[in-house]
């Protein structure tokens, strides 16, 4: 896949949340064994929001497909199991039990009209510790467990009318059970373009992943991609449309999914070869400017030969520039050593992994330096 990367302060969108179109939901670049797809054609994730009669409030969560049945968690701490007894395509009905959780013995039976894409007309009756209610549910199929918390809303105003004028938007969570580790996310008109790729990607810069149940605000630091799809792929504004987690396991569009992987692949024989010229280097005469200098040559002799990874190679020197100038470091060497440290932590990140449509790794193991900088 070839795509104009460009890293830049992000300035979010408006946009309604994460309904797949045309495309199955469970399309995915490498899922790790992710078993028998959903009956008729339903997605493999769902978001969900329930209220029984005379509750003052929804209850949230993301249906999971695991082979059989969905399992769900929802953000009152309730567990349960759910299994589709019809998945036609003008209806759908599921039962649900609790083992576990705040509601651990609730029975509950979910019907809706499904028209292939989205849900309506949701209702539920349930029991509870011998009481019988009854309530309304709606859902919104998902691309990824990434989730926005906006989902389900329609927007059609500006940002700043969303949110106010220089508010950052609300965050995304985390709704899988292992750490996100990157995602992406479609976005319209932003930066004049039709629409975009918005790519935030914590391995590329070195950050802690998402934890499962974790939320957090897109950041100011996230790159963005030309737009390019899966054919017949159509997502709102706002769609979480790809994601990786630390164990292998992708969800989303192929086409984002190899691009994001690919940049990683990039900037890991990057950092590669600017630790091989550290190692070479980083001798106790050895200076800052020296090896800066060094790094800025192998840098354009690189970029002249294998100009498609430019965009990933100077992330990965900036990244080594401003590690060889942080501040609280005493001597050039120390300098060095500790990049030289910063640099194998982020290779060891950017090679999770990941699994190729084949199940064979996506990324080379990033075997260690062989230098011991003192």
């Amino acid at each position: 896949m070839t795509s104009r990367t460009t890293w830049t302060r992000f300035s979010p969108w408006a946009g309604a949340l994460a309904i797949c179109a045309s495309l199955p939901c469970a399309t995915a670049f490498g899922q790790a064994n992710p078993g028998l797809p959903p009956p008729a054609h339903l997605p493999r994730f769902i978001w969900e929001c329930e209220v029984g009669s005379g509750a003052s409030a929804e209850a949230c969560g993301v249906w999971s497909w695991q082979g059989a049945s969905y399992s769900a968690t929802w953000s009152i701490g309730a567990m349960g199991q759910l299994n589709v007894t019809s998945g036609e395509h003008s209806e759908i009905s599921v039962h649900r039990q609790d083992t576990s959780g705040s509601l651990a013995g609730l029975d509950a039976t979910y019907t809706a009209k499904w028209d292939g894409s989205r849900f309506s007309d949701g209702k539920m009756t349930f029991t509870f510790r011998g009481a019988p209610n009854t309530g309304v549910w709606r859902a919104a199929p998902l691309v990824t467990p990434v989730v926005h918390t906006l989902l389900g809303t329609v927007q059609t105003i500006t940002q700043d009318e969303i949110y106010g004028v220089g508010r950052r938007p609300a965050p995304y969570y985390n709704w899988y059970s292992a750490d996100l580790t990157g995602y992406a996310i479609y976005s319209s008109h932003f930066e004049g373009a039709a629409n975009l790729t918005v790519v935030e990607d914590f391995r590329v810069r070195g950050e802690q992943p998402m934890k499962p149940g974790e939320r957090r605000v897109l950041s100011l630091h996230a790159k963005t991609l030309a737009p390019n799809y899966e054919g017949g792929a159509k997502y709102p504004a706002g769609s979480a449309i790809a994601a990786i987690y630390a164990d292998g396991t992708t969800f989303g569009d192929p086409k984002v999914l190899a691009a994001m992987i690919g940049f990683r692949r990039s900037m890991l024989a990057a950092l590669t070869g600017i630790g091989n010229t550290l190692c070479q280097l980083g001798g106790p005469q050895a200076t800052v400017d020296e090896v800066q200098a060094a790094l800025g040559k192998q840098q354009s002799a690189e970029d002249s030969r294998s100009p498609s990874d430019k965009e990933a190679r100077a992330v990965a020197n900036d990244y080594v520039n401003r590690s060889l100038h942080a501040r609280g470091q005493r001597s050039a060497s120390e300098a060095i050593k500790r990049t030289r440290d910063r640099l194998e932590e982020l290779r060891s990140g950017l090679a999770d992994p990941v699994k190729s449509n084949g199940g064979q790794p996506a990324i080379p193991a990033a075997a260690p330096l062989s230098c011991h900088l003192s």
